[in-house]
């Protein structure tokens, strides 16, 4: 299994003359902000159609004071979608330190946050959907506390980090980096040797265990990757099984999941002792079908190899990060009846 993580780095943040001005008067003078916001290059995504991958078709802009109290709101939608654009209009916040300041693109909602209040109230924000399918329809929901409302989204949900920043006199610029929501995981079937030398043929295959929620920002940050952070509901679901025709010796496919962070799990030391015993609950995993001799078997292969070191695998974590690109190549050349994580039907 390997993998490669698209690491999307935030602009520092720009706020001329900080020091020259008074606590006093930070706490209550108003500043306009001049955001240039951009998507995250080769940004993983939901591929809700082609020409909507990595794209902003609109943005909310909230602020935050230092005590985590909504400051300022802002909502712009940009026609056609694009990659970056300036957003200046619309917002104006109070000026302070500490301040936090983060952008949602592609909610088609402009009151989506009228009740959020404060920095606790939007990251407690997740989405849910209904089945797993829906990450590539478009349908899902943005839920706050009991209430919920609908969305159909143009573009891929993209969130932007926030770094403690001074709002001072004046047009305050400053850029901010938006990323995926959501993982993207590519998988490669090799059976080549295997169908040709020992006859057998993958049959299918069936993605389990996708988050159907997800937190709309991360409430976590990298010194966390121990750490299990369930779905915000609970629930998980399957895509459905794809049954494959002929004698497939090469399959290529893509899907897209909300992350699944469940952390470390110890007992796992190779891929091969990557299983069911060794693996959190609801970490996900693809089974892989094959038939031989009349025979049907199933392997089960468990994803979010995190590899933190390029020189070292990981065999014992088992998350799924947003914004990530996941590469996954699996060779089968036979059947292992000695293999944890083969067995037939």
């Amino acid at each position: 299994m390997k993998k490669y993580i698209l690491f999307f780095a935030m602009a520092c943040l720009v706020a001329a003359c900080s020091n020259d001005i008074a606590t006093s008067e930070l706490t209550t003078q108003k500043a306009t902000l001049n955001l240039l916001l951009s998507a995250a290059p080769n940004v993983a995504s939901r591929a809700i159609n082609a020409q909507a991958d990595g794209k902003i078709y609109d943005c909310t802009v909230i602020t935050f004071d230092k005590n985590g109290n909504v400051s300022g709101k802002g909502y712009q939608t940009v026609e056609g979608g694009v990659d970056k654009f300036n957003m200046a209009v619309g917002l104006s916040t109070n000026k302070g330190e500490k301040c936090k300041v983060y952008a949602v693109a592609n909610t088609n909602n402009p009151t989506l946050f009228d009740n959020v209040t404060s920095l606790t109230s939007f990251l407690d924000m997740f989405v849910t959907i209904a089945s797993p399918e829906a990450l590539t329809a478009g349908n899902i929901n943005v839920c706050a506390g009991a209430s919920s409302t609908a969305l159909t989204t143009q573009g891929q949900l993209m969130v932007s980090d926030s770094l403690p920043v001074t709002i001072t006199d004046g047009v305050v610029p400053f850029r901010l980096t938006l990323y995926s929501q959501c993982a993207k995981v590519n998988f490669e079937i090799n059976a080549e040797m295997g169908d040709a030398i020992n006859g057998f043929t993958v049959t299918g295959y069936r993605l389990f265990k996708v988050p159907l929620s997800g937190y709309l920002h991360q409430k976590y940050d990298a010194s966390t990757v121990d750490t299990r952070f369930s779905a915000p509901d609970g629930q998980y679901g399957n895509f459905p099984r794809v049954d494959l025709s002929g004698r497939p010796t090469n399959v290529q496919f893509t899907y897209y999941i909300q992350e699944n962070h469940q952390g470390r799990r110890s007992g796992a030391t190779n891929s091969k002792t990557r299983i069911a015993a060794n693996a959190p609950d609801n970490a996900t995993y693809l089974e892989v079908y094959v038939q031989k001799n009349g025979l049907n078997g199933t392997y089960r292969y468990y994803l979010g190899n995190l590899l933190e070191d390029v020189n070292q695998s990981h065999y014992d974590y088992y998350n799924l990060l947003r914004g990530s690109d996941y590469y996954i190549t699996i060779n089968i050349n036979d059947i292992d009846e000695n293999d944890d994580r083969f067995e037939w039907d």
